[in-house]
């Protein structure tokens, strides 16, 4: 699976990106489920996050609690994978491996 990374602009420019007024944020939507509800929701690959969290709305929409940031880290999401960010090209490529429990769609 291929996402190309979102485009958000900056207020100010950023200076180890040549001054440039964007960042690049490799930002996917995933699906979520939980007491037989579905939300779909958006969250940042962040390999640098130990865990996978999402914000607590997410949480009372499926009747379950969420609280932090809406990351998708190392336990319960990238473990999953096997990740590759492409800096040039401004996209991440995630391949499912072998202990990927779900399906894709």
């Amino acid at each position: 699976m291929r996402f190309v990374y979102r485009r958000l602009r900056t207020h100010a420019p950023v200076a180890t990106m040549g001054g440039v007024f964007v960042r690049h944020k490799p930002i996917i939507q995933v699906v979520l489920t939980a007491n037989d509800r579905t939300i779909l929701s958006r969250g940042l690959l962040d390999s640098g996050s130990d865990d996978t969290v999402f914000p607590r709305t997410s949480g009372e929409e499926l009747g379950i609690m969420f609280d932090g940031l809406p990351k998708l880290g190392q336990a319960g999401f990238l473990q999953f994978f096997t990740v590759e960010f492409r800096g040039d090209t401004h996209e991440a490529v995630l391949t499912p491996n072998g202990t990927f429990p779900g399906v894709v769609s």
